[in-house]
């Protein structure tokens, strides 16, 4: 049994944080995306209130690197528990970071379909290739609850992946009039029912289907576009979908996919 050293808590400054890292770190690979995450929290004032352990020894910090390097990186203050173990316990001593993690899902109270549809349309709507917090998603959600509610919890696969009920959601409020057809149709997709479908949204099915027998995986915001383009009303009656440039289409659509999500707000 290993020896649980002293705890207590404390006000962690970016130079007791800085001091500690130089000690070296004996456990994990840095990771910049979590770093950055961290960072922005503690910036924004958003760390408050967090529960946060951090594990010291000889051999330098055990767990809460990312933490410390957060720390040091935005020049604020953080509370913290600190454990300091006895000499000669190592990273692969102790149990950390092995259990289950809180989804976002949980953390929002919402969907895992909502909170990865919502994900989506925030990237779609800003352009950003790292990761979308829960904070900047939160709102979203409310935003496309409505929408969401109305469709078919069906798994069938490749129809139910996140860009494709982002497209059919944010079609559905950017057509209200025809919103519950899309609903309808889009159940019927998910569903193998029977029924006549606009063209335009089976062609974009149709290749998404094609593709994913194939094994090729599309890449989320090109199966947004592709979506979007066959349930918009200038291509719902096409029998092929095609986006010649997909950047300039995904131009014209950024602002009513902001407005859609809140953030012209």
């Amino acid at each position: 049994m290993i020896d649980p050293g002293t705890m207590e808590f404390k006000k962690i400054t970016p130079k007791m944080a800085d001091a500690w890292l130089a000690m070296g770190s004996a456990n994990r690979g840095l990771q910049r995306s979590t770093v950055d995450r961290y960072k922005n929290d503690m910036i924004a004032g958003r760390w408050i209130g967090r529960d946060c352990h951090l594990t010291l020894s000889d051999a330098g910090v055990l767990n809460g690197q990312h933490t410390l390097t957060a720390v040091v990186e935005s020049g604020c203050y953080i509370d913290a528990w600190v454990q300091t173990l006895p000499n000669g316990v190592t990273a692969r001593d102790l149990r950390v970071d092995i259990g289950s993690k809180r989804s976002a899902a949980y953390l929002l109270d919402q969907s895992n379909a909502i909170v990865s549809a919502s994900r989506i349309l925030y990237w779609m709507a800003e352009r950003r290739h790292w990761d979308v917090t829960v904070d900047m998603i939160g709102d979203v959600c409310k935003h496309i609850e409505p929408e969401m509610s109305r469709l078919t919890t069906a798994s069938r696969p490749g129809i139910t992946l996140a860009p494709v009920r982002a497209a059919v959601c944010f079609s559905m409020w950017r057509y209200p009039d025809d919103a519950t057809w899309i609903a309808i149709q889009y159940d019927a997709i998910a569903n193998d029912a029977n029924m006549e479908l606009w063209s335009g949204f089976h062609s974009a099915t149709r290749q998404l289907r094609k593709a994913t027998d194939a094994g090729d995986r599309w890449y989320a915001p090109h199966t947004f576009l592709r979506f979007a383009r066959g349930l918009s009303e200038q291509s719902r009656h096409a029998s092929l979908i095609k986006i010649p440039k997909p950047d300039v289409f995904w131009e014209e659509l950024r602002p009513d996919i902001q407005k859609y999500i809140g953030m012209d707000s």
